[in-house]
């Protein structure tokens, strides 16, 4: 699963790249203007780490998850059909949350997106007069425009940060609280001498 992630999504980063320059370059000049230096820069260096990263995850969750939850649902009916019942109440959970927190991420992550376009909008308008800045002594105005914009792209990724670094803890407490109430619940005919050897 890992190896064939880590292929496709080498591999949708490349096409992808190429096609973006491709097109780019494809446009009239007035059409890069009305689309903006900072968005097409974003567009070909972050958005495309980030479907990337997306598509990498996706196959990871998506393929793999679905069969260990239904391949340990069936196990467990096949073993004892009533503890199956609390694994799939775990399996219910989880789904729950992961989807809860993808909603909530992804909302977040087009925040994230407009500020990195601010700070290339910034850093470009900065470079693209950098003769008229140091011209009329606009140094400290103009750093202090970069670093409010990189100090807004920082708070809202440690925002991000936070809600995606939530799923591993909460799914780790789903998984634990499942196998404790299964060996409590376990435990009754065990101690009672309904399990043999």
């Amino acid at each position: 699963c890992q190896y064939c992630a880590a292929r496709a999504c080498s591999g949708v980063g490349a096409r992808l790249r190429d096609r973006l320059l491709t097109k780019v370059n494809s446009l009239s000049v007035a059409q890069q203007e009305k689309c903006g230096v900072s968005f097409l820069n974003v567009a070909m260096t972050s958005d495309v780490n980030q479907v990337c990263t997306g598509v990498s995850m996706f196959i990871r969750l998506v393929f793999r998850a679905p069969f260990i939850t239904i391949g340990g649902i069936v196990a467990a009916i096949i073993l004892d059909a009533p503890m199956s019942i609390v694994i799939g109440f775990g399996s219910f959970l989880f789904l729950i949350t992961l989807l809860s927190i993808i909603r909530v991420t992804f909302v977040r992550y087009k925040i994230v997106q407009k500020k990195l376009d601010n700070i290339s909008g910034v850093i470009n308008e900065r470079l693209a007069g950098i003769r008229v800045v140091r011209a009329f002594s606009r140094e400290k105005h103009h750093q202090d425009l970069t670093d409010e914009a990189s100090n807004i792209y920082a708070d809202e990724t440690i925002k991000v940060a936070k809600y995606s670094a939530l799923l591993r803890p909460i799914t780790i407490l789903i998984m634990n609280a499942s196998v404790v109430f299964i060996l409590w619940i376990g435990g009754y005919p065990n101690d009672g001498g309904g399990i043999t050897s």
